[in-house]
Parts: C-alpha cells; sequence; structure tokens
C-alpha cells in the first residue's frame, strides 16, 4: 500500500484542481526546471506505516493508516478551517490541543527521521570498519556487540536498517504524542501575506528554528516551528510565557517576512520544494536579493524596520540598536564590516535573551 508522510489533505491546499485530480509544481533546486505531479504520486511510500508481519505491536497491521486517515487527517482538516478564518482568534483548549496535534504529526510521520538515524548508523560503520583493531575481536554499537569474524560493515548496516524501520513503525505515533504532551502549551500564530509573495512547502513541511540550542532534540521549548497552510497561510507554534494560551495570534506579513519562513524551509527539505512555479521563481529571486552582502541594501532594510514597525515593549531594545546602527549608516555613509558584524551579533543576542524570558 502507497502511504504518505505528507498527507494529500495537506498538498491539496497547494494545488490546482484538474477534474478530479490535484496538481501540484515541484522543484528540487534552482538549476532543475520544476515539474507538475499528482499529488498521488509525491511524499508517499509502499508500506511505510504498515506493521511487519513478525510484529507482536497490534494485530492489525495496517493500524496506523487507519489512525492517520480516520482520526489525525481529519482533525488537520478541523484545524486548517479555524487558523486560515481571520475573524477567529479564541479557541477552547481542546481547540489548541488539537490545532497542535494535527500540525506536529507532520514532523513524526515524516521518514526522515529514521533515514537520518540510518545515515548516521553508515557514517559510524565505516569509520569502526576502518579503524578496525585485529587486537579487538568486535565492538558494541547501540548496545548490542558484533563480532568481526560474524559481521562486516554491509551486514550489520542491514540489521540496524531492517531495526530502525521497525522502531519507526511501531513507535512514531508514541513519539508524536509524547511531543504533542511536551509541546501542550504553545502558543499558535498565523501569518498572512497581505502582497503578491507566495509561501512554498516542501517533502518535510514542518520547518524548525532554535535561536538558543541547535540540536535536533525537538523537546525543548525553546524550538519554534513553522509549517505552511497554503500559498498565503502559515502557522508558527512556539512557547512564550507571557502571551494567551488559548488565543490565536494573527500577524499581516510582506513578501519579505514570507521569503525568511521560505528559506528555513528550503534549507530543511528532504529533496524537494512545493507549490507553483511563480511561488519558485519568486524564491529564488527573492533569495539572492536578501543574500546580497551590500551594506546599502541590508541597511535600506534596516530603516524600514525603524520606519514602519511600531516599537513595542518587546521590540523596544532591538529597535534601539537598529536606529543607532542606521544613523551612524546616515551620518558615515556607510559601515564598516565590523560595525555589520556587532550589529549582527547584538541583535542575534537580544533574540536569543528575549527567547530565554519567554520560556
Amino acid at each position: 500500500m502507497n502511504q504518505h508522510y505528507v498527507p494529500r489533505l495537506y498538498l491539496k491546499n497547494f494545488s490546482t484542481k484538474r477534474g478530479k485530480e490535484y496538481f501540484v509544481d515541484v522543484c528540487e533546486s534552482e538549476t532543475k526546471e520544476p515539474f507538475n505531479v499528482n499529488i498521488k504520486k509525491i511524499c508517499a511510500e509502499k508500506d511505510l506505516y504498515t506493521l511487519d508481519k513478525d510484529s507482536t505491536f497490534h494485530k492489525d497491521s495496517l493500524v496506523f493508516e487507519k489512525i492517520y486517515a480516520q482520526w489525525i487527517e481529519p482533525l488537520y482538516e478541523q484545524a486548517y478551517s479555524i487558523l486560515t478564518n481571520d475573524s477567529i482568534f479564541r479557541i477552547s483548549t481542546k481547540q489548541r490541543i488539537d490545532i497542535l496535534t494535527s500540525i506536529l504529526q507532520l514532523y513524526y510521520r515524516n521518514p526522515h527521521i529514521m533515514t537520518d538515524s540510518l545515515d548516521k548508523t553508515r557514517k559510524d560503520m565505516k569509520q569502526i570498519f576502518s579503524d578496525k583493531n585485529t587486537n579487538n575481536e568486535g565492538f558494541t554499537y547501540l548496545s548490542k556487540h558484533f563480532k568481526y569474524n560474524d559481521w562486516d560493515e554491509e551486514t550489520v548496516v542491514s540489521f540496524f536498517e531492517k531495526e530502525l524501520s521497525k522502531e519507526y513503525k511501531e513507535k512514531h505515533l508514541l513519539e508524536t504524542q509524547r511531543g504533542i504532551e511536551f509541546h501542550k502549551n504553545s502558543i499558535i500564530e498565523v501569518y498572512k501575506i497581505i502582497d503578491n509573495g507566495l509561501f512554498i512547502t516542501s517533502d518535510n513541511p514542518l520547518a524548525i528554528e532554535d535561536p538558543i540550542n541547535p540540536t535536533r532534540n525537538i523537546q525543548l521549548k525553546s524550538k519554534e516551528f513553522t509549517v505552511p497552510l497554503n500559498h498565503k497561510y502559515a502557522v508558527k507554534i512556539y512557547h512564550d510565557n507571557t502571551k494567551d494560551l488559548n488565543r490565536i495570534y494573527r500577524a499581516r506579513i510582506p513578501h519579505g517576512n514570507a521569503n525568511s519562513m521560505n528559506s528555513t524551509l528550503y534549507k530543511q527539505k528532504i529533496r524537494f520544494i512545493i507549490g507553483k512555479k511563480e511561488s519558485f521563481e519568486q524564491f529564488f529571486h527573492l533569495s539572492k536579493i536578501f543574500n546580497s552582502t551590500s551594506v546599502d541594501f541590508i541597511m535600506s532594510g534596516m530603516r524600514q524596520i525603524v520606519e514602519k514597525f511600531p516599537v513595542t515593549k518587546d521590540s523596544a531594545n532591538a529597535h534601539h540598536v537598529i536606529k543607532f546602527y542606521v544613523d551612524k549608516y546616515d551620518r558615515e555613509g556607510t559601515l564598516t564590516n565590523k560595525e555589520m558584524r556587532e550589529m549582527h551579533l547584538i541583535l542575534k543576542q537580544l533574540g536569543i535573551e528575549k527567547k530565554r524570558k519567554e520560556i
């Protein structure tokens, strides 16, 4: 059975309908031409969640397929209707948990968790066997002992491939529940693009950022999760003890802010981004501009922040720093590389301090 790790229900909101079928544009990189494909044929693997015949976990080998189809995906549909409704600001605790469940499950059901672990195992085995010492009869890895006479690099990797696949199938939904429990007091914020900007998505649609701790452990309150909902809406899940849990915070953003989110998603994709061909063209064009090292361009953006964004209690310190360097730029006509680095480091540190206070 072909099973989707990015649900068709999710992909449909980035698609164009032709007859009874839904199609999206897919792009691997800027240098490769996008192609149009039916959403049935992407982000899926054969028997991804189907339990092995010898599994004692559950008597129904399709139990997870049924849970996704009958419970989790309907939750996502309900969450989507709430999140994309600009008039909804207050939600119940149950609605909040349902929204968090429908969003965070996009991380745990994605097989990149398993493949990342397997990639690490392959690298470790290559190192272990290249450093093999004839004085040692074997080695211990992940609590299992292997004798060199009985195992070679390929068979060890094959063993862990089966073990990791079995563990992923049987435990990924349990990990989902643990993740939701840990992040149950997260804040929900929705971003809506107000101009001609467009969100993209990918085969790994839940983007993760952490200004404090860059480790892969997602059970940290410093983690921030962003998921595009369609071409115009995205939702962000994060911890902030200064905000109301049962409120949906809503922000209207220009294409520049959207491109920053798109950039994070692009960096964390597995193979490709998904959306419209024009959204890819826009993303790659804006990325070239925003990646510019031009002092004039960067300070132009900083000036817009000083002049157009209102100063709040949370942003006062950052606003003061930006204004200081904008004024210095205006007086001297430029900033040195050292001054640019100073500005970015101060702003980064302020962001870290702000996050620490919020969690």
